[in-house]
Order: structure tokens, then C-alpha cells, then sequence
């Protein structure tokens, strides 16, 4: 990992969403999906996986055992 990244990492809202894992989490992503479930694991990048996913489309749910949200689609 160069520093750039460490620094980002260690600092400001990465660290925050890093200390949600293990708990329920709702992401609001792009065009107005959202995605409730259990925070596995966070990236440097904002990239989230889901456990236990319940993704909500225009008033239509669907369930995943497991659900990768891209940092840049929050």
C-alpha cells in the first residue's frame, strides 16, 4: 500500500465505515437502490460486501446470501 492510500485509509469517514463491520448497515447507491444487510468488510476505497443483502429497487426487493457494492456507486 503506498503512503497516499494508508494516509486516506487511517483518516476521516473510511475509518468509520471499517468500524461498522460485523454490524446492520443501509447504503444508498446510485439512482436510488439501497442495500440493507451485515457489513462483512470495507476497503480503502469504499468498496462494501454485504451479507445477507436485501437490495430495494423501485418498490421490488431481492435477496442475496452475498452483495459487492463498488465505492464509486455510494
Amino acid at each position: 500500500m503506498i503512503p497516499a492510500e494508508r494516509r486516506f485509509m487511517t483518516s476521516g469517514l473510511v475509518t468509520f465505515v471499517q468500524g461498522l463491520v460485523g454490524k446492520k448497515v443501509f447504503a444508498e447507491l446510485r439512482a436510488g437502490v439501497i442495500a440493507i444487510g451485515i457489513l462483512i468488510d470495507c476497503d480503502h476505497y469504499l468498496n462494501l460486501r454485504i451479507r445477507n443483502a436485501i437490495i430495494l429497487r423501485a418498490r421490488k426487493a431481492e435477496r442475496f446470501e452475498e452483495f459487492f457494492v463498488s465505492g464509486r456507486h455510494l
